[in-house]
């Protein structure tokens, strides 16, 4: 190990992570060597209407080996290029540096291949509702993403159901005013068959009446009477039959009402199985970066901190 870090060729920087934490008792500071790749990732797709932009910052270890540098090994960081150090911290010292980093062609390589890597893994998931026509957005999970759907659901229910009664809101007026009409008529067909009743009875019993009074029991007038207060009886029972009428055709709206009120509830609680996120199966939507979605606004040997112990184990300090 070296107490200073290598000198580079012309053109080549070098970063430093920050130190978190302080080494324990028997351990030293030690700096390792890794690339630290800043990714400005878009993952799109116009039919879908989806376009999310993420950048992304990846360390893998720079080895002495044939590949010095395999990407498959990087470790996505929380530590942001702005947070990277230009000076190491007092004391440490540092690993070897392989033959390779400090070449000015390695990093052109390594951007490539970083590039590269990029694109055959990375991969941006999202979930899907058929039934709400709804993605979720990155990073949400599948738990998550229900409990938001339930939310949609019952809103998009709440407007569905609103469409229903304004569906159903004319017939059901205009049933309500047949009912009305037809509720009217058989009121004023029984009040005129009360009446047509009344009045045959008092006929009948005035010419009976006439009858047994009069000097003459079979007079033209006693008989008139009675012809009068027959033909009231004969009103009388026809008026019966318009009320039967009459009441046959509100007992036939009211039927038509109750069976649209029950068709609306029907199609109001088959709401409830078209919008039930917690049950629904989801559709995943799986979104790779084209090679164009893809820069790398910064690739640089940065020095990795590790506690070090005198039996050579390694504990990272970052």
């Amino acid at each position: 190990d070296s107490a200073q870090p290598p000198t580079l060729a012309a053109g080549l920087t070098q970063y430093f992570l920050p130190v978190r934490g302080m080494p324990k008792a028997g351990q030293r500071l030690v700096y390792r060597p890794y690339l630290f790749g800043a990714a400005r990732i878009a993952f799109v797709n116009t039919r879908k209407g989806i376009d999310h932009r993420e950048l992304r910052h990846y360390l893998t270890p720079i080895l002495e080996r044939p590949i010095p540098v395999q990407w498959e090994e990087a470790e996505e960081s929380d530590i942001p290029a702005d947070d990277l150090e230009t000076s190491p911290a007092d004391g440490a010292s540092f690993a070897p540096l392989p033959a390779a980093a400090a070449k000015k062609t390695s990093y052109t390589q390594w951007k490539k291949d970083l590039k590269n890597w990029l694109y055959s893994a990375q991969v941006l998931t999202l979930f899907y509702s058929p039934s709400l026509k709804t993605f979720s957005v990155p990073g949400e999970s599948e738990r998550d993403f229900r409990i938001r759907l339930g939310q949609l659901a019952r809103e998009r229910r709440d407007e569905a159901a609103e469409a229903l009664r304004k569906k159903y809101a004319p017939k059901l007026a205009r049933l309500q005013e047949r009912l009305r009409k037809a509720e009217q008529r058989l009121e004023k067909e029984q009040a005129q068959a009360s009446k047509a009743k009344l009045d045959a009875a008092v006929s009948f019993g005035a010419a009976l009446l006439s009858a047994f009074t009069g000097r003459k029991a079979l007079s033209s007038t006693t008989l008139s009477k009675a012809s009068s207060a027959m033909r009231g009886v004969t009103r009388s029972m026809e008026q019966s039959q318009d009320i039967e009428n009459a009441a046959e055709t509100v007992q036939a709206i009211q039927e038509q009402i109750a069976a649209l009120e029950a068709e609306f509830k029907a199609e109001v609680e088959a709401l409830d199985d078209r919008f039930d996120p917690l049950n629904e199966q989801l559709q995943t939507l799986p979104i790779k970066p084209r090679k164009s979605d893809l820069s790398i606004p910064l690739l640089a040997l940065t020095w990795a901190p590790f506690f070090a112990s005198d039996a050579g184990e390694l504990q990272p300090a970052w």
